[in-house]
């Protein structure tokens, strides 16, 4: 039988191995508590699917009427960042994307009904960030009279 040997880098690189295999599973259970627990909190489920900044100007500019891709690029989302806004809103059934018969083709995308009743929703955080947000941003009339803005 064959003595086997192992050089020191090997043993080094095993340890590496199992390092990296440890960091995998921890971050895959954490992963998993993490879903598990988002399960028992809708608002948390709603604004993982929602939550994104750039998926919410989209969902508000579909709120007034159907936009075509490049309209919504007008709106300050990089092509990129919008296309993948736009998929993931399609997979989750929030957004319908329609191919026009124009020549050349288009595309529009339009708020199916689940994305319709984000109205309400949106509306609420409109009137929560007037009331609690802009105050905080804007200048007051005693800041600019500090600033001697007045």
């Amino acid at each position: 039988m064959a003595k086997v040997s192992y050089s020191p880098q090997m043993m080094e690189v095993s340890k590496q191995e199992k390092a990296k295999q440890a960091h995998e599973d921890l971050e895959a259970k954490e992963d998993s508590v993490s879903s598990s627990s988002s399960r028992f909190c809708p608002v948390v489920e709603s604004l993982r699917i929602v939550g994104n900044e750039k998926k919410l100007i989209i969902i508000r500019f579909l709120l007034d009427r159907p936009m075509r891709f490049n309209e919504l690029l007008h709106e300050g989302i990089d092509s990129k960042t919008l296309s993948r806004a736009l998929k993931s809103l399609e997979s989750q059934g929030i957004v319908k994307r329609e191919v026009l018969t124009t020549q050349p083709f288009s595309v529009q995308y339009s708020l199916t009904e689940m994305g319709m009743e984000l109205k309400p929703v949106i509306d609420s955080l409109r009137k929560w960030s007037e009331r609690w947000i802009v105050p905080r941003v804007g200048i007051s009339s005693s800041s600019k009279r500090e600033s001697g803005e007045d």
